[in-house]
C-alpha cells in the first residue's frame, strides 16, 4: 500500500519543488491511482467461492482504501500546499529581504531621546543600519553617535509625520542613502494629554490625534507602498501604550489615540500578510523617559507607581528590546500582535 508522508516519498509526476518539506494532501485521483497500480490482484479478491469481478471488486476496494487514506490523513493533520505566493521560503523566514549579503536597514521615528534612542541603539547592535527622525535633526547627535559606534551607518533626517510631503522625502532619502528599508519603528508621538474629557479643545484632539495615530498611519502606508513595490516582506512595530488597552479618567484622548494604533495594527497585518510585510504594535506602560519626568509631579509619580505590580516605571531599553524581537527574524511567524510591556499593570 503507498502511503505518502513527506516529500523525499512524493510520486514523479507530482513536481518536487512546489512541495513543501512536510506532509502533503493528494487528491482522490492520486490516492485511487496509486492504490490502483500499488495493490496487487490477490489482496482485492473477495474470500469465499464466488467469482473473481475484476471490475466490480476492484473498484470496490480502490473505494474502500480512499475512504481509509482519506480518514488517517485527517488524524494527521497534513498541511495542505499554500499557493505560492504565500509560501515562506527559507530566504523569507524572518519577513525582511530575499537578499542577505546586504545589511538589513530599519527608520526609526522619534529618535531623539528615550525609547526611539534606545530602540535605535539596540538595532544598531543587532546589525542594522538605522534612519534616525525628528522636527529637528540637530537633536539627533547623540543617536547618531551611540549608533555609529555600534558599527553601523546612521542617517539623521527631519520629519514630520504630520504632513504627507514630509514623509514621502523622509522615504526619498532612506532609499537614496540605504537602497531600501526593511523595518519601521512607528514611535513618533506626543505625550499624553491630562485633562478632563468636559475641558478637551478640538486644537487639544487634533494636537494628539495628528500624530498619535494619523501621523503613525501614513507612516505604516508609506512603508507598505515600498515594500509592496519591493516584492514584499518586512516588518513595522508600532508603538501603543497601556492607555489604549485599559481605561484610565483624565487621558481620554491620548487613549483613544493609541487604541486606535492597536486596532490599526491588527487591521494592516491582516490586509498586508500576503505581502509578508508583518505588523505588530508594542504598547508600554509608564516608562523613564525625559518627558515622563518633566510632566510627572511626585504625587502623580507615586499615585503611578502603586498601580504596578513591579512597583518601578520601566526602562527605555527594556521597552527596546521588545521592538528589537518583533521587528527581527525571531517574530517570523507574529504578526497583528500587541506586545506589552507594563510590569503587570493590565494584568493587576
Amino acid at each position: 500500500m503507498l502511503f505518502v508522508t513527506a516529500e523525499a516519498d512524493m510520486p514523479s509526476f507530482l513536481p518536487a519543488a512546489e512541495n513543501p518539506p512536510c506532509l502533503t494532501t493528494w487528491t482522490n485521483a492520486e490516492i485511487a491511482w496509486n492504490l490502483f497500480i500499488a495493490i496487487p490482484d490477490p489482496v482485492l479478491l473477495r474470500f469465499g467461492t464466488r467469482p473473481w469481478k475484476p471490475r466490480k471488486q476492484r473498484a470496490a476496494a480502490v473505494g474502500a482504501m480512499t475512504w481509509l487514506h482519506a480518514s488517517l490523513a485527517r488524524k494527521s493533520r497534513p498541511y495542505h500546499r499554500p499557493p505560492p505566493e504565500m509560501m515562506w521560503t527559507a530566504a523569507y523566514k524572518d519577513g525582511m529581504t530575499a537578499d542577505r549579503s546586504s545589511r538589513r536597514t530599519a527608520l526609526i521615528t522619534g529618535a531623539s531621546h528615550g525609547i526611539g534612542a534606545a530602540a535605535a541603539s539596540a538595532l544598531a547592535a543587532d546589525g542594522y543600519d538605522v534612519a534616525v527622525t525628528d522636527l529637528d535633526p540637530r537633536d539627533l547627535a547623540t543617536t547618531v553617535e551611540d549608533i555609529r559606534a555600534r558599527g553601523a551607518r546612521a542617517l539623521p533626517v527631519a520629519l514630520d509625520i504630520r504632513s504627507e510631503a514630509s514623509i514621502e522625502a523622509c522615504f526619498a532619502a532612506i532609499l537614496d542613502a540605504f537602497g531600501t528599508l526593511d523595518v519601521l519603528v512607528n514611535n513618533a508621538g506626543v505625550p499624553s494629554l491630562r485633562k478632563p474629557a468636559v475641558d478637551i479643545e478640538r486644537a487639544d484632539w487634533d494636537r494628539v490625534l495628528s500624530v498619535n495615530l494619523t501621523g503613525t498611519f501614513f507612516m505604516a502606508q508609506a512603508m507598505g507602498r515600498h515594500r509592496i513595490a519591493a516584492g514584499g516582506g518586512g516588518s513595522i512595530v508600532n508603538l501603543a501604550s497601556t492607555h489604549g488597552l485599559v481605561g484610565l479618567g483624565g487621558a481620554s484622548v491620548y487613549g483613544i489615540a493609541k487604541a486606535g494604533v492597536a486596532h490599526m495594527t491588527r487591521m494592516l497585518a491582516i490586509e498586508w500578510a500576503p505581502h509578508r510585510i508583518r505588523v505588530n504594535a508594542v504598547a508600554p506602560g509608564a516608562t523613564e523617559t525625559k518627558s515622563r519626568i518633566a510632566l510627572s509631579s511626585p504625587q502623580h509619580k507615586a499615585k503611578a507607581l502603586a498601580r504596578i505590580p513591579f512597583g518601578r516605571y520601566a526602562e527605555a531599553g527594556e521597552v527596546a528590546a521588545a521592538i528589537r524581537y518583533l521587528a527581527g527574524e525571531e517574530a517570523s511567524y507574529t504578526t497583528g500582535h500587541v506586545l506589552v510591556v507594563d510590569g503587570g499593570l493590565t494584568a493587576a
